[in-house]
């Protein structure tokens, strides 16, 4: 014979049975999604971090690059000066040497006109 309170009932199980998995299923996918999403700002702040870090690192190599700009520069400068230095010790040789062989054609002139 056929009971309906049976078929209905079954017919509930089934559709609760049905709900409940795709409950499951959606909480599932969500937790995938979820999972998911957490995994994807890990990585774009790993990402971020490790640009950070270039950013730092190349920061350091300015820094060091202006270091040697700095001291090239003061190097320059003391070359210059030594040039500067040089160009005036070379003047006062030529002076000297002016004066030397004015004296000494001075001289010279002065044993000309005691030897005579």
């Amino acid at each position: 014979m056929f009971d309906g309170r049976n078929t209905l009932y079954s017919s509930s199980n089934n559709y609760n049975s049905n709900y409940n998995n795709n409950l499951n299923n959606n909480y599932n996918h969500e937790n995938d999604t979820e999972q998911e999403a957490i995994y994807m700002i890990k990585t774009q702040n790993k990402k971020i971090q490790d640009l950070y870090n270039e950013i730092d690192r190349k920061d350091q190599e300015i820094l060091e690059y202006q270091k040697h700009l700095t001291s090239n520069e003061n190097t320059k400068l003391q070359v210059e000066n030594f040039k500067r230095q040089c160009e005036i010790l070379e003047e006062k040789l030529n002076l000297y040497d002016s004066e030397s062989t004015k004296k000494t054609a001075f001289l010279n002139e002065q044993l000309k006109q005691v030897s005579n």
